[in-house]
């Protein structure tokens, strides 16, 4: 069973919600400062042979310690 990783994007949709399915090919500044802004509008989903639908969601937030 293939269970390690082979493709993770992030993807726009808030908790509990499924995003558009997409290439991410030329991310604009916009997008990279609403991801930045706006963290938990977004999410990054693991995908994996056993679990090509994606095997781990976690939704973005803020980090208020920074860094």
């Amino acid at each position: 069973m293939d269970l390690l990783g082979n493709a993770s994007r992030i993807q726009h949709g808030a908790d509990g919600t499924g995003g558009a399915v997409g290439r991410a090919e030329g991310v604009s500044q916009e997008l990279i400062e609403d991801i930045g802004t706006n963290p938990g509008n977004y999410y990054t989903n693991l995908h994996n042979g056993a679990f090509p639908g994606g095997a781990i969601r976690g939704n973005l937030e803020n980090d208020e310690e920074g860094i």
